[in-house]
């Protein structure tokens, strides 16, 4: 039991990874909100798809129904908010009414609502409660938690491909890319054109890097091929099935839990001073003596003279 409360209370990270995850995610969410915005009226207003009836009777939890003046006040609401965090202007408080237009809005939506919204709910509660100060006791509970709920992730994760079939001979991956829905950033042509080994492998990549990620995630010497090997494999799950959004939540997180809170101190420094140069190295002029100092001024007095 001491093990582990020093574990979860005793761990100094570096303070950037706060910034990070709340500039990370609702940079993340900001985009989602401005892609959205021709279809916000369809999905979420008065006018909507669904009658709010049939979707009342999908909802754990009350939901909002927006006319069209409120659908873009809320519109609004939600983007200000992100804004508001990404420049820092009161970010906890901006924060709480994001979480709770993203509740109402999107997770009370269940018929709507996907992965990507349940996963942003989850950032946003982490975010809220990460500190805002730098020397706050809070930095290492906070951090230990969201790190061991992604290794929680991916070991589920992980372990529920070992038992299908498909991931080791690769079907279930192919399946994945080819499916209708999913914009790919590689044309379909030149993944066919692929032999039948490959998917077998990038199953068994998959497998691997899932499994061992609670384990290597936590090893300094292999703490970089974990983290960089995963946010490849969210890069490619972007480009072959089109979940950029998605995508780059897990990767912000990723590096909000592992990569920024381990970076030394001059690393900290050198995002925000983007112009700073490294200045020459010179050498420190030699300082006069006091007798020194009194024969210059007697010559200059003589030469004046």
């Amino acid at each position: 039991m001491t093990r582990f409360y020093r574990f979860l209370f005793h761990f100094h990270p570096s303070p950037i990874w706060t910034d990070a995850l709340r500039i990370g995610v609702c940079t993340t969410l900001l985009v989602d909100m401005l892609l959205l915005k021709a279809d916000f009226p369809a999905l979420y207003g008065a006018d909507h798809f669904v009658d709010m009836p049939l979707l009342a009777l999908k909802q754990d939890f009350p939901a909002i129904q927006l006319d069209p003046l409120s659908q873009h006040l809320v519109w609004v609401a939600y983007v200000g908010s992100c804004l508001a965090v990404i420049c820092r202007y009161r970010p906890r408080m901006a924060l709480v009414l994001l979480l709770i237009l993203h509740q109402l809005i999107f997770t009370g939506h269940t018929l709507f609502a996907y992965g990507f919204d349940y996963l942003a709910a989850s950032a946003l509660w982490y975010a809220v409660f990460a500190p805002t100060t730098r020397k706050s006791p809070w930095h290492s509970p906070i951090l230990r938690t969201l790190q061991m709920h992604l290794c929680a992730v991916y070991a589920v994760g992980g372990i529920n491909k070992a038992f299908g079939a498909g991931w080791w001979d690769g079907h279930a991956l192919w399946k994945a890319v080819v499916q209708p829905g999913y914009p790919t950033g590689i044309p379909v042509s030149l993944l066919e054109q692929l032999p039948e080994p490959c998917w077998a492998v990038g199953g068994w990549l998959v497998i691997a890097l899932e499994l061992t990620y609670p384990v290597f995630i936590w090893w300094r010497p292999t703490r970089r091929f974990s983290l960089w090997g995963i946010i490849a494999m969210h890069t490619g799950i972007a480009l072959m099935m089109g979940l950029y959004l998605f995508s780059a939540l897990m990767m912000v997180l990723n590096l909000a839990a592992f990569y920024y809170p381990y970076l030394p101190f001059y690393k900290q420094l050198l995002p925000r001073i983007p112009f700073m140069v490294k200045p020459l190295r010179t050498h420190a002029p030699r300082s006069e003596t006091p007798a020194q100092a009194s024969a210059a001024d007697t010559k200059r007095t003589e030469n004046a003279c």
